[in-house]
Formats: structure tokens, C-alpha cells, sequence
């Protein structure tokens, strides 16, 4: 990849710990940003002197610390990989607890502009992608968790006009959705007993729990818009779906045409 640096928001997710090893990043050149609570799951892969924990209940002093470490680190342009989500409770519509709801659109929503808000420390060149999902810009959304959907779609909509702010500095910023991947989340979803979910959403976590997916067509979408920043710029991408080419006028944009 042209980028020589990256850094990682939530470096010890699911997708992040198998997608990592697999990128042409040595793994002296990653810096990681996670969670106090989060397990050292990449100890062995991304060197401990280049991990970094912290609390991140305060965005402004995550943005303070994290701010700190790229200044004294980073010289050249990066690729930033945002991997940080919380799924948040699974309820019917006439369930909801609304104060949780918002709390985990909150929790999803501050590492996306914190990715944005960092970008003021990094050279020009640089990348930004934030992982999408709750099938957003596709034929079935996710409604397993309202706060989480609810935190993607602004996030499909947010990201034309945060890109377009910060293309002007000659950084670019958008979004990939990687598909299903044996996670947390998906556990949550297969072991639910509260009826909450359809059955078959149920019997497809399952699926996936059970799986081993490729890792192959995600990695290959890094690299390609690591390399055709143009095309990264203000869209959200499928690693299933799309067509590693240029495609015209809003492809993966979110909008109305009126």
C-alpha cells in the first residue's frame, strides 16, 4: 500500500484481529487505540510499546491523548482503520428502552467523528475508513439493535459532508460495510431468547457463529481504496458486493435525487 503507517481504532474487535495480519502493513508500523477493558488480543502481532488503552467515556480527552501520540509519531501519510462498536440491546420497537437506545447510538457514533476529528494530526494522503454494517444501504437493515442501526445510518448520511470538509486538507474518509464475520454481536443475535428477532435472522447468526468466512474480498477492498482515494471519499462500500472499479455519479452515496 502507499500508506507505510496505520492506525487502529479498536484494534482487538472481531474483523480487526483477522484482517490485520492479512494487510501489507508491517506490524511494527501499526499503532493501536483501545478500550481500558479491551483483552490484549493482537499482543503477539502489533508490538506492546505501539498499543495504547484508555478510557473512552471522555471523547475530549481520547481526542487529547490520542491527539498527543500521532504528533510525536506519525510523520507520513496513514491509513486509519475505526473498528470500535457496541451493539447494544436487543429490543422490539415497543420494548425499547430509549435511554439505551441513544446511549449506544452515542457509543458508536464518537469513535466515527473522533476518527474525523483526528485527522487534524495527520500529513495529507492520509486515509480514514470507518467500518459500517446493520445493513445499511442494502435490502435487509439489521433492526436487532435500534441504538446500533440508528448509529450506521447517520453514519452512511455523515459521511459525504465530513469527507468533503476534509478532502480540503487532503485527507479522505469513508466507509465499508464487511458483511457478517463471527463476532460478539453475532452471538448476541444467535442466542437470543427473547423473540425480539425473527427466527431466521436467529438461525443466520447462527450460520455464522459456526462459520469461517474469507477474509480475502475485505482485504482486497482496503487495499483498493487505500490506493483510489477518490473513490474511498464520502461512500460507503460492500466487500461482498462491489466491483473493485470506479463507478460514476452517487454510487455508494446515501441520498435522495430529486
Amino acid at each position: 500500500m502507499s500508506n507505510n503507517q496505520m492506525v487502529v481504532l479498536g484494534s482487538t474487535s472481531a474483523i480487526a484481529t483477522r484482517l490485520l495480519p492479512t494487510l501489507d502493513f508491517h506490524q511494527t508500523k501499526i499503532l493501536a487505540f483501545d478500550r481500558l477493558e479491551s483483552a490484549h488480543h493482537l499482543g503477539k502481532y502489533i508490538p506492546i510499546e505501539n498499543q495504547y488503552r484508555c478510557n473512552w467515556d471522555k471523547a475530549s480527552e481520547v481526542e487529547t491523548f490520542i491527539s498527543m501520540i500521532l504528533t510525536e509519531r506519525i510523520s507520513h501519510p496513514v491509513l486509519v482503520l475505526n473498528f470500535m462498536g457496541s451493539f447494544g440491546q436487543i429490543k422490539r420497537i415497543d420494548e425499547l428502552d430509549i435511554d439505551s437506545v441513544l446511549l449506544t447510538n452515542s457509543i458508536n457514533l464518537m469513535p466515527f467523528f473522533l476518527a474525523a476529528k483526528i485527522s487534524k494530526c495527520l500529513p495529507a494522503g492520509s486515509k480514514i475508513i470507518s467500518f459500517s454494517g446493520a445493513g445499511v444501504g442494502g435490502n435487509n437493515l439489521d433492526d436487532s439493535s435500534f441504538g446500533y442501526l440508528a448509529a450506521k445510518a447517520s453514519m452512511a448520511v455523515t459521511i459525504e459532508s465530513i469527507d468533503q470538509q476534509l478532502s480540503k486538507h487532503g485527507v479522505r474518509y469513508g466507509l465499508i460495510a464487511p458483511g457478517a464475520f463471527p463476532s460478539k454481536m453475532q452471538e448476541a443475535v444467535a442466542k437470543d431468547l427473547s423473540g425480539s428477532i425473527p427466527a431466521g435472522r436467529v438461525a443466520r447468526a447462527k450460520e455464522v457463529i459456526e462459520s469461517n468466512p474469507s477474509i480475502t474480498k475485505l482485504g482486497r477492498l482496503v487495499h483498493f481504496l487505500s490506493e483510489n482515494p477518490e473513490m474511498l471519499g464520502g461512500r460507503t462500500w460492500s466487500a461482498n458486493f462491489d466491483e473493485l472499479t470506479e463507478h460514476p455519479g452517487n454510487f455508494g452515496r446515501l441520498r435522495r435525487i430529486y
